[in-house]
């Protein structure tokens, strides 16, 4: 019989492709049609932006915290298969973004007290496995997907989870004088952010801009862009591969639970 956490990680998977379907049918409708461009005139130009007015999928922040919800718990899971009995109500997996393992600091000081309330008398081989894991241990901690997992799902929990169009893949502006190089105008090719100047003109021209809009979840205006599907392809191949880690080392151990004193 499967354990609670691989059926709690195989759930979150079909809300991946679940997730997958729906973005692919809000947005694929988009490959050959138009994109809304915006005229408004400032200093003497007329500048062009352009804007994806997408109707959004209104069971896709629904789908995407249904996903964050069950990583996280097949996560706390196997965590708590690996502490006795007594312990299992405090124990978690933990997702600590904060060096604890540095020089003490008022930053750290709750962060570790959670690191050891929620690891506990949790076996060796496992202990080893959630501490190599952590995003504090990665050269950007933030964007660890370990770390988006557990800032989203926090956001999904508080109503704090946005969707947004950020921009347009395959984009292509046409102007009466060509097409713009997209590479050399924004850096990426291909790509344009939503709301982007694409032309300035002394007089009314004709602008066309086409592209395939691009989906991502954010916490605010000032947080980092989390293209869809691939975060969440990312934070679930992150999961597994821990999960994996911590099942293997329970095996090897020969130890799968820790035993009841």
């Amino acid at each position: 019989m499967p354990e609670s956490w691989d059926l709690k990680l195989r759930r979150a998977w079909q809300n991946y492709r679940e997730l997958d379907e729906r973005i692919f049918n809000v947005t694929s409708g988009y490959q050959r049609r138009d994109i809304r461009v915006a005229s408004k005139r400032r200093r003497g130009q007329w500048e062009y932006t352009a804007h994806c007015d997408l109707t959004m999928d209104e069971m896709i922040p629904v789908v995407i915290g249904e996903c964050l919800f069950n990583v996280r718990s097949a996560l706390d899971h196997i965590a708590v298969a690996n502490v006795p009995a007594p312990r299992k109500r405090q124990a978690q997996f933990p997702i600590i973004t904060e060096d604890i393992e540095g020089p003490a600091s008022p930053r750290t000081q709750k962060p570790l007290e959670d690191w050891n309330r929620w690891t506990a008398e949790m076996t060796p081989p496992a202990l080893a496995v959630v501490r190599a894991a952590q995003p504090y241990r990665h050269p950007h901690p933030e964007n660890n997907s370990l770390a988006v997992l557990s800032a989203f799902q926090n956001a999904d929990k508080h109503r704090e989870l946005n969707i947004v169009v950020y921009g347009l893949g395959d984009a292509r502006v046409e102007l009466p004088d060509g097409v713009i190089d997209m590479e050399q105008a924004t850096g990426v090719y291909g790509f344009l952010r939503e709301g982007a100047r694409v032309a300035m003109s002394p007089e009314l021209i004709d602008v066309r801009v086409t592209g395939v809009p691009k989906l991502a979840m954010t916490r605010g205006r000032k947080e980092a862009h989390r293209e869809l599907p691939v975060v969440l392809q990312d934070v679930l191949m992150e999961a597994q591969a821990v999960i994996e880690a911590i099942a293997d080392a329970m095996q090897a151990s020969g130890n799968s639970v820790p035993p009841v004193p």
